[in-house]
C-alpha cells in the first residue's frame, strides 16, 4: 500500500487537505471533562475541541449549529452564503491514533448523505436546534443555535443552499492527535522506506485518508482536516 504511487507519489497534493490550527496544541478534551459543564454554562471551555471549532469557524458562517448527540449529522454545522460545512471533532491523547482517525472518518462518511437532506428530514431538525445542549444528564445553558436569527431561519437558509446550482459542501475533521509537520516527516520516511516507530499507524492513516477523500469526491464534497501544526 505505502508503495502505491497514487498515494505517496502525489505527496504535496495529499497535504492540501491538512490545515493546522495553533490552539490545537493546548487541546485537552473534546467537549470538557465530566463535571466541567454545568447548568449555567453558555459556552464550551477553552482548550476543548468544540470551543476551538466555534472560535475558528463561527464568525465565517451565517448560521452555526451545535448538532452533537442524539440524531446528529455532525458535531457542528456551518451555513454560509452558498456553502454547507459539517464539522466532525475528535480528541485523543495518543499521537497518530489510527483507531481515533477511523472513528471520526466513520462518523463523517455515514453522514455524507445528510449534507443534502430531503426537505422533511431537514425540517424535523427544528425542535432539536431550538433546544439547549444536554450532556451526561446536565441541562446546560448552551444554545444549539450558536449563531443566527432562529432555527427556522437556519433551515430556510439551508434549503436555499440546496437549490443553489453553485453550492459547495465541505466535510471538516477537527482533530488534535495528528500534527501536519510530524505527519509530513513520517510520510517522507515511509516514502524512503526508512524504519520508524509509528510505521503501522501511518500506513493505516494513509489508507483511511485516501478512502475518505474518494468517498467525499463521489458526492462533490471538499475535505479539510484541521490538526496541530
Amino acid at each position: 500500500l505505502y508503495r502505491d504511487d497514487k498515494l505517496l507519489g502525489n505527496y504535496n497534493a495529499f497535504f492540501d487537505e491538512f490545515n493546522p490550527i495553533p490552539s490545537q496544541q493546548n487541546a485537552y478534551s473534546e467537549k470538557g471533562k465530566k463535571g466541567s459543564i454545568s447548568n449555567t454554562s453558555t459556552n464550551f471551555l477553552e482548550g476543548t475541541i468544540f470551543r476551538i471549532v466555534e472560535d475558528n469557524f463561527l464568525d465565517n458562517s451565517t448560521f452555526f449549529i451545535l448538532d452533537d448527540l442524539g440524531n446528529e449529522w455532525a458535531d457542528h454545522i456551518g451555513l454560509g452564503k452558498s456553502k454547507v460545512s459539517f464539522y466532525h471533532s475528535k480528541y485523543n491523547e495518543s499521537r497518530f491514533s489510527a483507531s481515533a482517525f477511523h472513528d471520526v472518518i466513520g462518523q463523517a462518511e455515514k453522514n455524507l448523505g445528510n449534507m443534502t437532506p430531503q426537505t422533511e428530514i431537514l425540517r424535523a431538525k427544528a425542535n432539536k436546534w431550538s433546544s439547549r445542549f444536554e450532556i451526561d444528564g446536565t441541562q446546560t445553558n448552551i444554545q444549539r443555535l450558536r449563531k443566527g436569527e432562529s432555527p427556522d431561519h437556519a433551515i430556510a437558509h439551508f434549503e436555499s443552499i440546496l437549490v443553489n446550482p453553485n453550492r459547495r459542501i465541505e466535510v471538516c475533521l477537527v482533530i488534535n492527535f495528528i500534527s501536519k509537520t510530524d505527519l509530513q516527516d513520517r510520510l517522507l520516511r515511509l516514502q524512503q522506506n526508512q524504519p520508524f516507530q509509528e510505521r503501522n499507524q501511518i500506513i493505516q492513516i494513509l489508507w483511511f485518508i485516501s478512502s475518505f477523500i474518494s468517498a467525499c469526491k463521489e458526492v462533490n464534497a471538499d475535505v479539510f482536516i484541521y490538526c496541530k501544526e
